[in-house]
């Protein structure tokens, strides 16, 4: 963080709280310099997105052209924020047309990675990530998923780290190289919280508790999407026009398949009841 001069902005641009470090966010920013009413005023240079906890929280930016920020008190913006997470909720309860991709009691359907297969166990229904880095690809359908809703039933131990990746192919060895990683991680000490499209959009906080189960969603629509963590939007990416991919990880949209991940043998992550629809 840098002092600047206050009450000024870098640029025109909209968003909650806080900006993300990369031009790919919704914010459309690289840096956004604003007077922080929690800090006594003092400016500040904003570069993590807490985009999850501020948007109930207690200031709301809003840049304009002639480059002055404005800061609304939290009851002026509390009725849109309520109606954003009523609407998430409600959307978080419909079920229709969503097909199930594991019936809880075997891998059908499913492929381990080709090493450190044992990270893997199914559980009361769950797939149980615990162990060395391995990950499980979902291989039950040959067209592959571009525009989707996809829900996953997460559950974590303390201290635990894992994801879920969309947009991605099937990999022996290694991190999956294609598409996103959506976290999943509410504790462990990678500050890059449970919602984050890792490495793309970073959230430092996360909306969901250790040793309780929280539904985490994925939604692709074209070039954006949307995150949805307990029934409340964590956060939306929108890819701009002529995006590259990144190397060795590409982290672009395009189409592919699911993956669940086992990050470390102190790791215990539950997954289960994995559904998904078409769009």
């Amino acid at each position: 963080r840098s002092r600047t001069e206050r009450g000024t902005v870098s640029r025109s641009t909209f968003a909650f709280q806080t900006i993300s470090s990369r031009p790919k966010a919704i914010c459309q920013s690289h840096a956004l310099r604003v007077a922080d009413p929690r800090s006594g005023g003092r400016c500040a240079l904003r570069r993590r997105l807490i985009a999850p906890y501020d948007l109930t929280g207690r200031a709301f930016i809003l840049a304009v052209n002639s480059g002055v920020s404005t800061f609304f008190a939290m009851k002026r913006i509390l009725s849109i924020a309520l109606a954003l997470l009523t609407v998430s909720a409600f959307a978080a309860d419909d079920e229709s047309g969503f097909k199930l991709l594991m019936d809880g009691k075997t891998f059908s359907g499913w492929k381990i990675a080709d090493e450190n297969t044992n990270s893997f166990r199914i559980e009361d229904g769950a797939f149980v990530a615990n162990g060395n880095a391995c990950h499980l690809y979902y291989v039950g359908d040959e067209q592959p998923f571009k525009n989707f809703h996809l829900k996953v039933d997460v559950m974590t131990d303390k201290s635990s780290n894992g994801g879920i990746y969309f947009h991605t192919k099937y990999q022996a060895k290694s991190w999956p190289r294609g598409g996103f990683e959506c976290q999943v991680n509410n504790t462990q000490s990678d500050w890059k919280k449970t919602g984050s499209l890792y490495d793309a959009i970073n959230i430092s906080q996360s909306l969901a508790t250790d040793d309780k189960w929280w539904t985490q969603e994925i939604i692709v629509e074209g070039n954006k999407v949307t995150v949805i963590v307990d029934g409340k939007i964590a956060l939306q990416y929108i890819e701009p026009p002529g995006a590259q991919l990144g190397n060795p990880f590409e982290r672009k949209l395009s189409e592919g398949t699911f993956a669940l991940q086992a990050h470390d043998p102190k790791s215990v992550v539950r997954y289960k009841n994995i559904r998904v629809k078409r769009l």
